[in-house]
């Protein structure tokens, strides 16, 4: 989240001449014919998307008349960051920060090249491009968002709900859902939310799955895997079934962009685990815990 925050900001500094200009809403759809005659332009032959990115986050870098936010009616967002790649060489990668201003009374889509030097951070790994035009926009993943029974429960009971960031891209790390198919996944959260709402919308069929961050969950086999506490400080604790093999168990952890940021083997003592969390920054996490034969995965979040 805070990656993407900081992203935008860089890209509204580009832009500073345009902070008196009226932003609008658009779809990243709008965004996407601007960011490949760009890339066409900087010498790329075939460029592809490989993801889109928005946030409701703000800091001082933004100018005063910017609010940042997805729309909850139409998914709009007033600035999107899209990942290129040439399709004949995924090494080589342009960002671009699209923004949709007024001028004259006409929105005008605007954009500007990002050098990966300037952003600073690793991008999400995602190792697959969007297939063409063929996932569904913004618009539709928030009238799937709100038919969902978890999302509406969430909701009603928390005013001021928004999307804290949102990211479509090809599922290529989250063995939780299909991989190799185009994703939505955003961050939920409201007013006096203890913990946020994880959601993830198949970009084809629309169907939507909100992840409440449970302490206990179920692996592959019917057994149940305690995992606390949730969200952790500076240690997540684990406690193993007895049917599992704990002589080489290997926990994965993940975070919201599919970086692996852990891939270790460990021996449990009895069946309890501790595992630090010290390096990691405060966020959303996926772990998966596997003993060959049994795994469960789960969300979690690290809050310092």
């Amino acid at each position: 989240m805070k990656k993407i925050t900081l992203i935008l900001s860089i890209i509204f500094i580009g832009w500073n001449p345009l902070y008196s200009q009226e932003f609008m809403d658009f779809l990243p759809k709008e965004g996407i014919s601007q960011v490949i005659s760009q890339a066409v332009n900087s010498g790329f032959t075939s460029p592809v998307i490989y993801f889109v990115a928005t946030t409701s986050y703000k800091n001082d870098q933004m100018p005063g008349n910017l609010n940042p936010h997805i729309d909850l009616e139409t998914g709009g967002a007033p600035v999107w960051l899209y990942q290129i790649r040439e399709n004949t060489d995924t090494t080589k990668k342009l960002y671009y920060g699209v923004i949709k201003i007024k001028l004259l009374g006409v929105g005008v889509i605007q954009s500007i090249e990002i050098s990966e030097n300037d952003l600073g951070m690793d991008m999400p790994a995602i190792g697959t491009p969007l297939p063409g035009k063929n996932w569904m926009d913004s618009d539709s993943m928030v009238i799937s968002l709100k038919n969902n029974i978890d999302f509406q429960n969430f909701k009603s009971s928390h005013t001021n709900t928004i999307i804290q960031v949102t990211i479509v891209g090809m599922n290529t790390f989250n063995p939780i859902f299909e991989l190799g198919k185009p994703y939505w996944f955003g961050i939920i959260t409201g007013d006096n939310a203890e913990q946020s709402l994880n959601c993830i919308t198949d970009c084809w069929s629309g169907e939507t799955t909100c992840l409440e961050i449970n302490a206990v969950v179920e692996d592959n086999n019917g057994n149940y895997v305690k995992l606390y506490p949730n969200p952790a400080s500076n240690y997540l604790n684990m406690e193993i079934p007895e049917t599992w093999d704990g002589i080489n168990l290997t926990v994965k952890i993940f975070d919201i962009a599919g970086n692996e940021v852990m891939n270790a083997g460990v021996q449990r003592n009895m069946n309890y685990l501790n595992l630090p969390l010290d390096y990691l920054p405060n966020g959303n996490y996926l772990i998966s815990i596997s003993d060959g034969k049994n795994t469960v995965q789960d969300m979690f979040v690290v809050n310092h």
